[in-house]
This record gives structure tokens, C-alpha cells and sequence, in this order.
């Protein structure tokens, strides 16, 4: 399966609030780095510039760490993912996955990991 940019439904299952939604599979693909969309450098997270390759405001999304399998938040201010909307089959999903040297902008995880959700505005 390959990440999605089309047109999706909000269902019961987003958390999100009202005209937000969890961001589509392929919503952080512009966000590569090291040589990418992001300005300045890492500052427990990274400012990423909103409105197409290196132009436009940014935006930050800190690295808040993740909470494993096991329960525990691990990687505070060092790694983060968040979820996508987009899975991958019954058992993954895609995810963006950064640290302060790399950004994976469509990882494939287990949904068993309890990442954090951006909720975009629709």
C-alpha cells in the first residue's frame, strides 16, 4: 500500500475534534530532512515550513517522546511519532518519525504504540 493524499472520511474513530481530522498518510512527506523542509535547526523539535518547500511560515512540532508497548514514555525532547490516518493493513499504520539527524515522513509501525496524534484543521 502507498500513502495516501486523497480525499478521506472522518469517521467515529478520529479523535479529533470537530473540523479537525488526523492527517492523511502522506500529510508529512514534504518534511524530509536533513537537507529539507525545516528551518533552523533541531530545538527539541523542528519549525517546518508550512506552505510548500522551504517557503511560507512554519510551524514547530516538538519531540515529546512516545509511549511503548510496556506503558512507559520514552525519549523525551530526543524522538517522536505521530499517526496518520493511513494504514498500511490490519495490524500497521504510517506514522511521522523524527529525531534531531532524521525524519521519516511515512514509517510503517505496529498500531500497538500508543504515538501522539497531530490533528490538522479541515
Amino acid at each position: 500500500m502507498t500513502v495516501n493524499n486523497g480525499s478521506f472520511l472522518k469517521t467515529i474513530f478520529d479523535p479529533s475534534p470537530s473540523n479537525y481530522a488526523v492527517p492523511k498518510s502522506a500529510a508529512f512527506t514534504g518534511f524530509d530532512h536533513p537537507s529539507g523542509n525545516v528551518a533552523g535547526s533541531w530545538q527539541y523539535g523542528f519549525y517546518f515550513y508550512t506552505l510548500g518547500w522551504q517557503t511560507g511560515p512554519t510551524h514547530f512540532i516538538p519531540a515529546i517522546g512516545d509511549r511503548y508497548f510496556g506503558g512507559n514514555i520514552q525519549e523525551h525532547n530526543e524522538y517522536l511519532n505521530y499517526w496518520t490516518a493511513g494504514p498500511v493493513n490490519n495490524s500497521q499504520a504510517y506514522d511521522l518519525n523524527f529525531k534531531h539527524n532524521f525524519i521519516n515522513s511515512a514509517l510503517v509501525l505496529n498500531k500497538a504504540y500508543a504515538f501522539c496524534i497531530w490533528a490538522c484543521k479541515l
